[in-house]
């Protein structure tokens, strides 16, 4: 499945662009949901067994990656089509 069609030159045209924004919000409500369904799937486990400790290690791991990674990705995504739909108006 190709998300995002490219043009000859390499460009994203501006009506391209509700592809990425798309597939940005996909990830974040599956990440969202995977910590929800993680969270409480270890609340009902037996503490200390080694089933809680992995959800419970995999909630930590994963809410780390959603909490300080997913903001940065999402702010340099943002910065690139910003910045290249500036360029792209000087250079034509």
């Amino acid at each position: 499945m190709q998300i995002t069609k490219v043009n000859k030159r390499g460009n994203i045209g501006i009506n391209q662009l509700s592809g990425v924004v798309l597939v940005l919000v996909v990830a974040a409500i599956t990440l969202g949901l995977g910590l929800t369904v993680l969270s409480s799937f270890s609340g009902a486990l037996t503490v200390n067994s080694i089933a809680f400790n992995s959800t419970t290690a995999t909630t930590a791991a994963v809410g780390a990656l959603g909490s300080t990674w997913f903001s940065i990705i999402v702010t340099v995504v943002a910065a690139v089509i910003i910045l290249g739909l500036i360029v792209r108006s000087l250079v034509q």
